[in-house]
């Protein structure tokens, strides 16, 4: 396979890559697209300004790995924050907002994302939860448990095994016991 930098329309071919940057290429191409949009202009706020070098290789693969870890969590909660669930497009958005902010470069960790993010889910737990609790006020709430569960009901109930056979089962076993 080769591969086009969108910059600068070099090519090179992923056989000729070194074990990190196949990692980050890796890393990069398994993330969701509403996140990997966002990825390498968040990951360059860790970069000092100004500095004539790009990043390192094993750092920008560090930052990789545990953002990887963070997106890929359903939940986010920062120390002394209640979790809230999150998905990968509330992480995408959390990085975009903080690539438009000014901030104290270069950043040190991911917890100022998780904050922002954290204020994204929760926002969007609240809007949920509003919802849920004016559902369950009018009565249609209960209606959807229903249909979600008359969905659910599958042909053979409890892993495969009929009621007969759960029969025989403890039956066979008040005998060995």
């Amino acid at each position: 396979m080769t591969l086009i930098c969108p910059h600068c329309s070099e090519t090179i071919r992923y056989t000729d890559l070194g074990g990190e940057e196949r990692e980050i290429f890796r890393l990069l191409a398994n993330m969701p697209p509403v996140v990997g949009r966002h990825v390498l202009d968040y990951t360059d706020l860790f970069r000092v300004p100004g500095a004539r070098r790009p990043m390192q290789k094993s750092k920008r693969l560090r930052l990789l790995q545990s953002l990887d870890a963070l997106i890929r969590s359903t939940h986010v909660g920062p120390k002394g924050y209640p979790a809230r669930p999150v998905t990968p497009a509330i992480w995408g958005e959390g990085m975009y907002r903080m690539f438009v902010q000014a901030l104290d470069l270069p950043l040190k960790n991911h917890s100022y994302l998780c904050k922002v993010v954290w204020q994204m889910a929760d926002k969007a737990d609240r809007q949920h939860e509003t919802a849920r609790n004016k559902a369950e006020r009018d009565g249609s709430y209960v209606g959807q448990i229903h249909r979600q569960r008359q969905a659910a009901k599958p042909e053979v109930p409890f892993g495969g095994m009929s009621a007969e056979e759960m029969r025989a089962i403890r039956l066979k076993n008040k005998e060995v016991s």
